[in-house]
């Protein structure tokens, strides 16, 4: 509980978080309780902190000598490899395109892709989610895009069931479309 509040109060904090005067004001040789306090918290904080991580970002991250310096430093580190991720994962996810996919794969795919950007920090609304599967379709579903795009305030789920009956009815047709089977093999007569 401790640790929760005093990292909560770094994230809220504006400002760093200074330390007390060392001294009480009415005299400068008593020391201040306040200040003793505030220098046993922190340590047990940076401590905290330190024992925390793996030993290769403790090595980027030795030599700070309280958690609220040390702190800034890992957010620096880890937003740093954050955006550099976060560029890459959106990169991906508006160069997929579906290919030679079936659609229920590229549509996991694409997913999937938005849910990592949102777990990176940069959530990825539904709208443009959909605008970016239209996007990686080929031409052949140009009426089913224009069907979608049709529709003010689509959901992910509806955009789904859309191609669901488009690929549905491409089975259907192609079912129908098919020869029947000659179960006359052979041909002669007896």
């Amino acid at each position: 509980m401790f640790v929760q509040q005093s990292i909560g109060n770094m994230e809220t904090s504006q400002t760093n978080i200074s330390a007390p005067s060392s001294s009480s004001i009415a005299t400068e040789a008593a020391i201040n309780p306040l200040y003793e306090s505030w220098v046993t918290t922190d340590q047990l904080l940076l401590g905290w902190l330190y024992n925390s991580m793996t030993p290769e970002v403790a090595t980027q991250v030795m030599g700070y000598e309280n958690a609220c310096d040390l702190w800034a430093a890992i957010q620096e580190l880890f937003g740093v490899q954050s955006q550099a991720e976060e560029d890459y994962l959106r990169q991906v996810f508006q160069q997929t395109r579906k290919g030679s996919l079936k659609m229920t794969d590229f549509l996991r795919v694409m997913k999937s892709h938005a849910d990592n950007l949102g777990q990176a920090g940069s959530p990825v609304p539904t709208r443009s989610l959909i605008s970016q599967v239209l996007l990686g379709l080929d031409e052949e579903y140009n009426p089913v895009v224009a069907t979608i795009q049709g529709k003010r305030g689509i959901s992910w789920p509806e955009m789904q069931a859309e191609f669901r009956s488009v690929s549905g009815g491409n089975q259907r047709q192609n079912q129908n479309s098919q020869p029947p089977f000659n179960n006359n093999r052979g041909g002669g007569r007896n």
